[in-house]
């Protein structure tokens, strides 16, 4: 039988008892699970010979994990800024690939994902896969004036790879190298059944690749690890002693039905409220959320594949009352029909939002 407290959100108010002693709640924020417990240990698999997760309980493997990110703390991240400024805009369309297309796509912004730019095949080792920016351009069929920015979010195994070959293959120095825009920090995965050590390790590897991107040239978007109340504490201490960080991110896809997505948008509220500043959330995958994302923030990005999946599908984008319509575009070029499509959905977008406001 599954151990319902497993299940439980970590957002209760009060924090465990256990936490008092423990030597990571300065970095951690505390266990606030709804249901109880005495700290996250209640979690542990208590199978460390068969476990990767980065828990206390694995000795040795643990001081190791904890000096591989040189401790939990985050005072000794670098930079997470760049001299350079960016204005996105509402909607930033993603591409897996160039389709089959032959035209260059006509785009101010394209998110690319990790797993798409980064590889293993060329040469037998992992690197970057464009030696320049016209190739990069070329090769995804893609115009000249387009911007670029790099999408961090997805599998964990193309993650977990980025992190243990990224400086090796001194992937940082060639996306500035390529000229790519911006970097949105991997979202290195949160679980609600693990120690939370376990996401202070992932918190903490993230923002080393977003300091690694600032160092390299490359303006990064910070990804806000965050499930408890505690976590999004540490994150407005760390944005506070940062008042020069603007773009951070959120991803809205995973979680299930029943994952409290709107409630994100309602905590960077909060966020902006507590520095007294405002920042802008990079939404992935958040275009059903826009009216919440137009009433609580003052700016904001949505990217999303759907205009890419629906022309690879051979759907064509047309105007409904609230949403979009998707037909049959059999035989229809992928040039003009991704630009169709991606022009309908930034419109819808568009519609959303104004409507948003209205309503406010």
């Amino acid at each position: 039988m599954t151990n319902p407290l497993h299940r439980d959100r970590l957002d209760a108010g009060a924090l465990s008892l256990g936490c008092g002693a423990c030597p990571h709640l300065a970095n951690c924020g505390g266990f606030m699970r709804n249901g109880g417990g005495w700290s996250c240990l209640d979690l542990c698999c208590n199978s460390p010979q068969d476990c990767d997760r980065v828990c206390p309980n694995r000795k040795a493997d643990f001081a190791f994990d904890h000096a591989e990110v040189g401790g939990f703390g985050t005072s000794d991240i670098g930079p997470l800024t760049t001299e350079a400024s960016l204005d996105l805009p509402n909607y930033i369309p993603c591409l897996q690939g160039a389709t089959g297309r032959r035209a260059p796509l006509t785009a101010p912004w394209v998110a690319l994902p990790l797993s798409l730019v980064c590889t293993r095949k060329d040469r037998g080792a992992y690197r970057f896969r464009y030696d320049s920016r016209a190739q990069m351009l070329g090769h995804l069929r893609l115009g000249l004036t387009t911007r670029v920015l790099l999408l961090c979010i997805g599998k964990d195994r193309h993650l977990e790879r980025y992190w243990k070959e990224r400086l090796v293959a001194e992937v940082p120095a060639q996306l500035a190298q390529v000229g790519v825009d911006a970097a949105i920090a991997p979202n290195f995965s949160f679980f609600l059944d693990e120690p939370l050590t376990q996401h202070l390790h992932n918190r903490k590897r993230s923002l080393i690749c977003a300091s690694e991107f600032a160092t390299a040239g490359v303006p990064p978007v910070i990804y806000l690890h965050a499930l408890s109340l505690g976590d999004w504490k540490l994150l407005g201490d760390i944005l506070q002693d940062r008042p020069d960080v603007r773009l951070v991110c959120k991803e809205f896809q995973t979680g299930g039905v029943q994952a409290d997505h709107s409630g994100k948008i309602r905590r960077v509220a909060e966020l902006e409220q507590r520095l007294g500043r405002s920042l802008h959330l990079v939404a992935v995958g958040g275009a059903r959320f826009v009216p919440q994302l137009q009433k609580y923030l003052s700016s904001w990005t949505v990217i999303d594949s759907t205009p890419y999946m629906r022309t690879v599908k051979r759907r064509r984008a047309s105007a409904g009352v609230r949403r979009l319509r998707w037909t049959s575009a059999k035989g229809a070029s992928l040039d003009a029909l991704l630009s169709h499509n991606i022009g309908q959905y930034e419109g819808w977008i568009s519609r959303l939002r104004r409507s948003a406001t209205q309503v406010a």
